[in-house]
């Protein structure tokens, strides 16, 4: 009877592991996913084992779609400022609260030669 029981509870114990082992690698799948930048196929992934992954999924790829927008978006606005501020006389530097550069215009440029240096530009 105790063999049995032994039996029973190993069997559970690696089932229970079997399932923790697919639960870790999907939530794996879905985070390189999302460093990636590219939606995570659901057909890459069919853990059924998991009631909240589609959920799960579906917001991730919304969350990278979104974000992948916003990044287009802010490329675009940076070269129609870019566009803009370039031909003006005047020294313009665009600077965020991290100090990251994002726009320094021809004239800043050609008043201060070592800009033309700088690693984020």
């Amino acid at each position: 009877m105790t063999v049995l029981v032994v039996v029973v509870l190993a069997v559970g114990l690696l089932f229970s592991l079997r399932i923790l082992w697919r639960q870790n690698w999907a939530l794996q799948e879905l985070r390189d996913a999302a460093r990636r930048g590219q939606p995570l196929l659901r057909e890459q992934n069919s853990t059924g084992d998991l009631p909240a992954w589609p959920g799960l999924t579906q917001t991730i790829n919304q969350l990278i779609t979104d974000n992948t927008a916003l990044r287009h978006q802010r490329t675009d606005q940076l070269a129609q400022l870019e566009a803009t501020l370039g031909n003006l006389r005047e020294a313009v530097l665009i600077v965020d609260e991290a100090n990251y550069i994002h726009l320094a215009n021809r004239a800043l440029r050609e008043i201060f030669p070592a800009a033309r240096d700088l690693a984020n530009l």
